[in-house]
C-alpha cells in the first residue's frame, strides 16, 4: 500500500510538471525549453579541471589554457593590431587579455560592459554574444555589440550597440558610452537569436553585415515585413544602408530563410568575397552555407533565399548561386544529427595547415555539441577542412583536428567563439562551462 502511494505521489508530480509547463508553453513557448536547460545543467556535473581538449595528432598541434576563470564567454575575438584579444561574457561584460612581446599576459582586464539585463546561463542564454570589429576601427575605434536585451515589461530585444575604444595603460577600454543603434522589430526568445556579424565598407562608408536567426517561428524567415531569420545591413548610426537594395521596401534585409545561426564569417581568399554561414536547429541538417552577399568586391543587390521555412524539406533543398548558375547549391554542409557551428574561420596556413590560395582555402569549424552534455560527442570539437571547387561546385569535407580530452569524460564543457592570429598562426576558442581561452598552436 506504502509503495503504491508513492508511486501515485510520482504519477502526481509528474502530471503536474507536464501540465504547468503545457501552460508555460501557451504563455510562453520559451519557457518550458528554460526550464529544461536549467535542469540538464545542474544534473550535468562539474567542469574538467585539467585541460580539457586535445589534439586528434599531437605530432600536428598543441593545446594549452591561455586564461582561466571567465563566466560563460561567448565570443573570442582578435583586434585589429594582434596586441589585444578580446572576450565576451554572456552577462555583458567584455575582457581583454594583452600581448607583449610575443607573451600573453593571461589576466583579463575588464574593457567595459553592455546592459543586458539578464542573468546568464543557466537558466537562460539570453545575454551579450556579438562582437565586430568596424571596418574603419583603426581610425574611429568603433565596435559593434549585439546582444539580447531584456525590457522592463520581461520582453526581450534582439539589440546592438556601437562603442569606440582606446587603449590605456596597455589594454583597451571603452572610450564611449554604448550606444544603441539598432533593435529588431521581432521579439527575442530565451535563446540566442542575434549572435554575429562582419564589418564592412558600402561606397566608402562603415556598415555592419550581421545575423538575426530564427529558431522557433520559422514563418518570420520568409516573411520580409520581420527581422528574424534574415541577413541585415545597417551603418554605423543604424540606419539604412548604402548602396542598391535586394529588398527595396525593407532596405535592411540583405537575405532571408536562416534558422538559429551563431557565426559567419567572410573568406577574404575568394575572389567573390562570400560569406560562409553556419546556422543550427535542435533536430538534423545543420548546415553552413556559402553565401554570394558581395558581387565585385560590393554588396549585392540581389535577393537571396537561404531556404528555411520550418520544414526539413527546407534545409534539404539545393539553393542556387543566383550568380554563377553552375553552382547548384551553395550549402557546403548538411549534417546528419544537430552538432551546432559556433565557430567560423578561415585559416591562412602554415606549419601542417596548408596555405590558402584564390583556388584553395583552409577553414575552421569549431562545433558546440550538446548544452550540458557529460559526452564528449557529438560536437565538442574544432574541425579543418579544405575548401575548393569541384566541378564548378564548391566543395568542402571536414576533419577534427582538436577533441574533448578522454581524460575529462564525465565532465561538463562546450567550446565556442574562434578567431585565428593570422601572424603567428594560432587558433583561440573559449569553453562556456569551464570559463577557460584556449590556444591552439599548429606544428
Amino acid at each position: 500500500m506504502i509503495k503504491k502511494s508513492k508511486r501515485l505521489l510520482i504519477y502526481g508530480i509528474v502530471f503536474l510538471c507536464l501540465v504547468g509547463m503545457a501552460v508555460a508553453y501557451m504563455r510562453n513557448n520559451a519557457l518550458p525549453f528554460i526550464i529544461f536547460n536549467t535542469i540538464q545543467f545542474y544534473f550535468a556535473g562539474d567542469p574538467a579541471e585539467g585541460v580539457g581538449y586535445v589534439p586528434v595528432n599531437d605530432d600536428d598541434f598543441t593545446v594549452s589554457i591561455l586564461a582561466s576563470g571567465f563566466n560563460a564567454p561567448t565570443r573570442v575575438v582578435l583586434a585589429p593590431d594582434s596586441a589585444h584579444l578580446l572576450v565576451t561574457q554572456l552577462t555583458g561584460e567584455v575582457l581583454a587579455l594583452s600581448r607583449d612581446n610575443g607573451v600573453w599576459n593571461n589576466t583579463p582586464r575588464l574593457v567595459g560592459k553592455i546592459e543586458t539585463s539578464v542573468p546568464g546561463f543557466p537558466p537562460e542564454e539570453l545575454g551579450l554574444v556579438g562582437m565586430v570589429f568596424a571596418s574603419d576601427y583603426e581610425d574611429t575605434g568603433n565596435v559593434f555589440f549585439l546582444y539580447t536585451y531584456k525590457n522592463s515589461d520581461g520582453g526581450v530585444e534582439n539589440r546592438v550597440s556601437i562603442v569606440s575604444l582606446k587603449e590605456r595603460f596597455g589594454s583597451l577600454v571603452f572610450a564611449t558610452e554604448p550606444q544603441k543603434i539598432f533593435t529588431a522589430n521581432v521579439p527575442g526568445n530565451f535563446s540566442h537569436q542575434i549572435t554575429d556579424g562582419i564589418g564592412v565598407e558600402v561606397e566608402g562608408k562603415s556598415h555592419l553585415l550581421f545575423l538575426i536567426g530564427e529558431g522557433f517561428d520559422a514563418t518570420r524567415a520568409q516573411d520580409l515585413a520581420l527581422e528574424g531569420g534574415k541577413v541585415m545591413l545597417i551603418q554605423v548610426d543604424g540606419s539604412n544602408p548604402l548602396g542598391m537594395r535586394p529588398y527595396p521596401k525593407h532596405p535592411k534585409i540583405q537575405a532571408v530563410g536562416i534558422r538559429n545561426a551563431y557565426t559567419m564569417a567572410q573568406n577574404q581568399y575568394d575572389t567573390r568575397k562570400r560569406v560562409l554561414i553556419g546556422d543550427t536547429g535542435p533536430d538534423t541538417n545543420d548546415r553552413i552555407m556559402y553565401a554570394p552577399l558581395f558581387l565585385e568586391n560590393r554588396i549585392s543587390g540581389t535577393p537571396l533565399n537561404l531556404s528555411w521555412d520550418g520544414s526539413v524539406d527546407s534545409l534539404k533543398r539545393a539553393i542556387r548561386d543566383p550568380f554563377e548558375t553552375a553552382i547548384k547549391d551553395i550549402v557546403l554542409t548538411r549534417l546528419p544529427k544537430t552538432e551546432t557551428f559556433v565557430g567560423l574561420s578561415v585559416h591562412p596556413g602554415g606549419g601542417v595547415i596548408p596555405p590558402s590560395t584564390a583556388k584553395e582555402q583552409s577553414v575552421l569549424a569549431l562545433v558546440f555539441g550538446k548544452t550540458g552534455s557529460k559526452k564528449n560527442s557529438p560536437g565538442k570539437a574544432l574541425w579543418l577542412g579544405q575548401l575548393k571547387q569541384v566541378s564548378h561546385q564548391p566543395k568542402i569535407t571536414f576533419t577534427p583536428i582538436i577533441i574533448r580530452s578522454p581524460e575529462v569524460e564525465g565532465s561538463i564543457g562546450n567550446p565556442i567563439g574562434l578567431t585565428v592570429d593570422s601572424q603567428t598562426g594560432d587558433i583561440f576558442f573559449a569553453d562556456i562551462l569551464e570559463g577557460r581561452v584556449y590556444v591552439v598552436s599548429p606544428k
